[in-house]
């Protein structure tokens, strides 16, 4: 069997579980050569950035590929899901398979202004929004939907094309833009993240993470995260109807996650993605299952593990300069584990972030209350805030 692995991101986790389950020829396809790295036999067939249909057709026919897994990089790279789900659709026949979502989901999951209209015609629950065309109808939003806005272009890659607007005269820095935008009235709330594996009908859900309160900036990975925590009843109820709508009608086929909030005990969907993101090691910490195995088994066409909630973690986001022997040490039934930088994780390379993890949340809750105050990106007390919930829900 030859496989193809499209993207680089978390390749040495997903070659090792494909290779643990089945004896196989793994090639990566991507811009940038992480075969020694990733290692265990892996081969490199180089396919651009920019690659279209047609070169995603020649390299899986040339390779004589039998089963496609994508694995892109989140930061330059989730615009293409389209693309390859068009390919692979042309490539499919006897004897091959890829792990791909179907072309609706693919435009759900990279379309802001399409998913917004969508959501709005089959009643979920996202931010009052309005789509605009130009700057005078950003305007009119702004002046409908109330200050302050998160303007987003329909298309980007993530933590691009998208804009915090606390004043109207924000918005004529918006003149050079692409259009369309969704203009959404800024949420305030805490944010939410939840990974899914969907096929063949069954999706498996990981335990939902906080990434603590929404900022201007929209970047969670400079906070806290901390998995399990426990959702307002009428939320999860939401949450639930949600992902059986978007099974049902819009037929994800593999990974997928949703970030969402609650403001003031109402769930607000922000937006789909159509992979696995930043929670994968909260993930795993938490129930033991990692969800690049459970991935593979997918692609495989084999049975795994659902995963269960079996420990408490918790991501803190370290500065770059600080000297990792500074860190508590561990402490009984404490895992510390510092997330450092790799050739096929993007976010590693922007903060230095730690793991920890514990089965008693009383030690964990020690532990942190013994951290450095100045070694976080964030003050602690944002932290400690989200840790304490997750702690009082889980315990």
């Amino acid at each position: 069997m030859k496989i193809a692995i499209i993207g680089k991101h978390r390749a040495e986790r997903l070659v090792s579980a494909v290779a643990g389950r089945r004896q196989a020829e793994i090639v990566l396809c991507g811009p940038i050569d992480v075969s020694s790295f990733v290692g265990l036999g892996t081969r490199y067939r180089r396919l651009a950035l920019d690659a279209d249909e047609a070169a995603v057709l020649s390299a899986l026919e040339d390779e004589q590929i039998d089963v496609v897994i994508p694995s892109l990089n989140p930061l330059n790279q989730e615009q293409t899901l389209p693309m390859l789900t068009a390919a692979c659709l042309r490539w499919s026949g006897p004897g091959r398979h890829a792990v791909v979502h179907s072309p609706a989901f693919a435009d759900l999951a990279t379309d802001k202004v399409y998913f917004h209209r969508t959501a709005v015609s089959r009643g979920w629950p996202v931010p009052n929004g309005m789509q605009c065309a130009s700057i005078r109808e950003l305007i009119i939003a702004a002046g409908e939907l109330e200050l302050p806005l998160m303007v987003k272009q329909a298309r980007s890659m993530p933590r691009e094309g998208r804009w915090y607007i606390e004043s109207v005269d924000q918005l004529a820095e918006l003149t050079t833009t692409k259009f369309p935008l969704l203009a959404q009235r800024a949420c305030c709330g805490e944010e939410f993240g939840l990974e899914l594996l969907t096929s063949d009908g069954h999706t498996t859900c990981w335990p939902v993470a906080s990434f603590g309160p929404l900022d201007p900036e929209g970047m969670p990975t400079w906070r806290c995260r901390v998995m399990p925590v426990k959702l307002p009843t009428s939320a999860w109820i939401e949450l639930q109807r949600f992902i059986e709508e978007v099974t049902a009608a819009f037929t994800p086929h593999g990974p997928w996650q949703i970030d969402f909030a609650v403001c003031a005990g109402q769930l607000q969907i922000l937006e789909v993605n159509g992979r696995l993101g930043g929670m994968t090691d909260l993930s795993w910490a938490v129930t033991g299952v990692d969800p690049y195995e459970a991935f593979a088994a997918v692609a495989l066409r084999q049975p795994s593990v659902e995963p269960a909630p079996q420990r408490i973690a918790m991501e803190l986001p370290v500065r770059n300069d600080v000297d990792l022997e500074n860190l508590p040490e561990a402490s009984q039934g404490v895992h510390v584990q510092p997330q450092l930088p790799l050739p096929t994780n993007c976010w590693t390379n922007e903060s230095l972030r730690i793991l920890v993890a514990a089965a008693d949340g009383i030690a964990l809750r020690a532990w942190l209350r013994s951290f450095g105050r100045d070694l976080l990106v964030r003050d602690l007390s944002e932290a400690l805030s989200v840790a304490e919930k997750g702690f009082l829900e889980t315990l």
